[in-house]
């Protein structure tokens, strides 16, 4: 038995492994899954558990994570500014430094050719403006016309090149011409899956419906608008809109005197988002095996994404948390930690913990947890070394770790990742070693 501060010290060097191992069951057990089921030759067999989803997606249906959003007080603008950064981007921060206002910069990877542009997207993280992902190239024959692989490519190109600039992985993703006739709702999901969020707008300031649009066009385009409690208006500040530079200003003025705030966009501001159109401007075609393989590349890129949580600030929880047993953690630290939603039913006396499409529930009067995938319920653990305090559960390290290998076990305990994913690999054997 560990006293509290030699348990402490061991759970510095257990979390961050407990979190992994978690992340990569739920994950595997979702990768077994679509592979059986894809590879199964009974129709009925696949739209009974994953077909639903694969159809509802064909038809149009856009399926999406449910996310908490926060609401600003006060009337907000967010002032977007795509295809940059160019030689007239400097002009646009200067403008937006002098009115104090952050703004929000869509950009794209090949802009940032010279250790000038480099230093304007220092500038713009320096100054609090969010940077989002606008493609690497902006070329939409690449983008669209060959599916969604020709689009994530480019995400994760443009991702490495703004990390390597700045630090920062942008999670907000502008797509370029919009979503509108675009995407379909695969690419939503998709990226919504990898924990991605796709921004559209509210305001087009039609400076981009020709070269040279004057700035008397463009002001007009954003006051002709609608109104509404927070609008993201969509500016472009790439090379040849030094019209729009000349419109900023009395833009801001516009708002201003309506009582608006300015704002820049961040993952807790609800995205702006067109419909999946009916009528699409590139054939795209999904087949279900392509669907299989990309829903687990984009689940696999959100579990490395969670791999990178810095594990201190759980720790520090666990640390300053007075009721906490000695030999046991929080179980929502733990599950939000790992990057999953812990939803309390009061009715039921519940509690749901999801991550992706694999959702663990479990009640206080029975103590045993469902494993469901995608609605459909593939197991059932019986919990022990769980106990409730002060309307928080604890469970012990040791229960939690056979809680997600009884939801890799239940699918089947032999399938492992494959050699691209060795990392993954390696944890899960060790963990039934």
């Amino acid at each position: 038995m560990f006293s509290k501060l030699s348990f402490n010290q061991y759970m510095r060097g257990l979390v961050r492994f407990g979190m992994i191992v978690a992340v990569c069951c739920l994950l595997l057990m979702s990768q077994f899954i679509t592979v059986a089921y894809a590879q199964s030759s009974d129709p009925n067999q696949i739209l009974s558990v994953y077909g639903s989803l694969y159809k509802q997606l064909q038809s149009g249906h856009k399926i999406m994570e449910t996310r908490s959003f926060q609401i600003p007080e006060k009337p907000t603008v967010y002032l977007t500014f795509d295809d940059g950064p160019s030689k007239i981007t400097p002009e646009v921060l200067d403008l937006l430094k002098k009115e104090n206002i952050q703004a929000t910069f869509f950009v794209c990877g090949d802009q940032l050719n010279s250790k000038l542009r480099e230093e304007m997207l220092k500038r713009m993280v320096d100054e609090g403006h969010t940077i989002g992902n606008h493609s690497y190239n902006h070329d939409y024959k690449q983008l669209y016309s060959n599916g969604f692989s020709g689009f994530w490519e480019q995400i994760q190109q443009n991702e490495a090149r703004i990390e390597q600039i700045t630090g920062i992985r942008p999670k907000l993703i502008r797509a370029p011409g919009g979503t509108g006739m675009n995407f379909d709702a695969f690419y939503f999901y998709y990226l919504d899956q990898a924990g991605y969020l796709v921004y559209d707008w509210d305001v087009d300031s039609e400076d981009s419906r020709r070269k040279g649009v004057p700035a008397s066009e463009i002001i007009a385009a954003v006051k002709k608008s609608p109104l509404k409690h927070e609008i993201t208006v969509l500016i472009h500040d790439g090379a040849g809109h030094e019209q729009s530079v000349k419109a900023l200003p009395e833009i801001i003025r516009y708002y201003q005197k309506l009582g608006y705030s300015f704002a820049p966009l961040a993952e807790n501001v609800k995205p702006a988002q067109f419909n999946v159109s009916v009528k699409q401007k590139w054939s795209h075609s999904t087949s279900l095996d392509f669907f299989n393989k990309q829903v687990s590349q984009s689940l696999a890129y959100a579990a490395k994404e969670q791999d990178q949580i810095n594990s201190s600030a759980l720790v520090a929880e666990l640390d300053s948390d007075k009721s906490n047993p000695s030999d046991k953690v929080s179980l929502r630290a733990i599950a939000e930690g790992m990057g999953a939603s812990v939803t309390w039913n009061p009715q039921e006396q519940s509690v749901l913990i999801r991550l992706g499409q694999t959702s663990i529930r479990f009640t206080d009067t029975n103590r045993k947890a469902e494993i469901f995938y995608l609605g459909q319920r593939v197991g059932m653990y019986e919990l022990r070394d769980i106990e409730q305090i002060n309307n928080r559960y604890y469970i012990s390290m040791d229960c939690m770790k056979e809680l997600f290998a009884y939801a890799v076990d239940n699918t089947n305990q032999q399938y492992f990742p494959g050699k691209d994913d060795q990392l993954s690999s390696r944890i899960i054997r060790s963990f039934y070693k």
